[in-house]
């Protein structure tokens, strides 16, 4: 009389099959996070490079009447952002436009399900930078790359 010896073989691959969809499902949250984190970043860093580049700018950023559009795209290739589409809008604050002791207001919104599409995220990126500007020029007062879905009403 032969006997069968059970094993536990197949007891491995049942708990690997049940524990792989929660191991790679936290994995590509660590990987849509820190890319939104990282976007976060260069938005951040860019719109202040861009504001600073205008602010300081003794003639016109991009040397045209429209320096505000042109200001605008190069601080839109400044931020250089993974996570989707980025809107870009720049604009003085304070009267007589472009005037030192005036204020120039750069932001910045940057759209995106992440990479994967598979985790939740907080939302769009969005940041502004305030900064005094510091030589008289003319030029317009506002410049954009264009108008994110919501509008601009939260910068300001």
């Amino acid at each position: 009389m032969s006997r069968r010896v059970r094993g536990d073989g197949g007891a491995a691959a049942v708990e690997f099959a049940l524990v792989v969809p929660i191991l790679l499902a936290l994995l590509l949250g660590i990987v849509d996070y820190g890319l939104y984190f990282s976007d976060s970043l260069a938005v951040r860093h860019g719109i202040r490079e861009g504001a600073r580049e205008g602010a300081t700018s003794i003639d016109p950023p991009c040397s045209s009447p429209t320096n505000m559009d042109c200001l605008a795209e190069d601080t839109n290739d400044r931020i250089g952002a993974v996570g989707g589409e980025t809107f870009v809008r720049v604009e003085t604050v304070g009267t007589g436009g472009w005037r030192a002791g005036n204020e120039l207001l750069v932001c910045a919104i940057t759209l995106g399900d992440g990479v994967t599409g598979l985790t939740p995220m907080p939302g769009p990126v969005e940041n502004m930078v305030r900064m005094r500007i510091e030589h008289d020029t003319t030029s317009a007062t506002v410049g954009q790359t264009g108008t994110p879905p919501g509008g601009w009403a939260w910068c300001g």
